[in-house]
């Protein structure tokens, strides 16, 4: 079923960010504790190390994305080979990763292996590259699965169930009382979708009513987390879960009741989200 046009102008009308778009845009301010969670990361890439000479080290550099900390080199290990070189050392300080490598195989290391001498010897490898890493990421909310952009940070309206057309309420209007970190709180209308409210005369209970939306339990997609060197960070993290509470008595429900909600969680990734703990 193809998103609406509703839809697509809600899903513009918001603030797309993310720690990689602030990253990236230069001018805006990296997340802080209260509006961020901490997310695990994977850099995952291939290093080619050339260098000259046996025993001699050569180096190759990585740069982790802007805010990374708690970095930890996965792959290559320390001892790894690749053919003629060994990685004799793994560092990562700050954001930089450094492998060295260097060459003790006979080919480039005994003397009679060839007219060159060993100290002029040229040679290269290749290692795979998967570095772990934490950063912290603003929370997101789920637009529609089906875009292409489906995460949208501090939206204005907040779909309450996963997307149908013309059959999805809503809460519109949304202002945010606290966003981005584990728990999100906000206040907007209920707006019921158009199935269930074909006329003014015709409505459920409670559409127009002022309600309070919170969003908890910050989850991501596997795999989604998975960067390359020198490419933003994307949004990847979104609430789990979303709920939203009435403000005044609706019919029998009581304020303060969680009249409606769902939880993404169970509709992303084939019910495979990784809840961040």
């Amino acid at each position: 079923m193809q998103a609406t046009a509703r839809l697509a102008v809600m899903a513009a009308a918001v603030v797309w960010v993310g720690a990689g778009a602030a990253a990236a845009g230069g001018g805006q301010l990296s997340p802080t504790p209260g509006s961020s969670v901490v997310a695990p990361l994977l850099l995952t890439s291939s290093i080619d190390i050339d260098g000259v000479g046996c025993g001699v080290p050569a180096v190759s550099k990585t740069t982790l994305p802007a805010g990374a900390f708690d970095g930890h080199v996965h792959k290559p290990a320390r001892g790894a080979r690749s053919v003629d070189a060994r990685v004799t050392a793994v560092a990562v300080r700050g954001s930089a990763v450094t492998i060295t490598a260097a060459a003790d195989a006979p080919a480039i290391c005994d003397p009679g292996a060839d007219q060159v001498p060993p100290e002029s010897r040229p040679w290269s490898a290749g290692f795979p590259l998967e570095v772990a890493f934490a950063r912290r990421e603003t929370t997101a909310v789920v637009a529609d699965w089906r875009l292409r952009n489906s995460l949208v940070v501090r939206p204005n309206v907040v779909p309450l169930r996963a997307y149908t057309q013309d059959a999805t309420d809503t809460v519109v209007k949304v202002r945010w009382k606290q966003y981005g970190g584990r728990k999100a709180v906000g206040f907007g209308i209920f707006k019921a979708a158009p199935f269930f409210c074909p006329s003014p005369a015709r409505c459920i209970p409670g559409n127009g009513q002022p309600v309070r939306v919170e969003l908890t339990r910050p989850s991501y997609c596997p795999g989604a987390n998975i960067v390359a060197p020198g490419k933003p960070v994307k949004p990847f993290v979104f609430y789990g879960s979303i709920s939203a509470f009435n403000m005044r008595r609706i019919g029998v429900i009581k304020p303060g009741t969680n009249f409606q909600g769902y939880e993404p969680h169970k509709s992303a990734c084939l019910g495979a989200a990784t809840r961040i703990p």
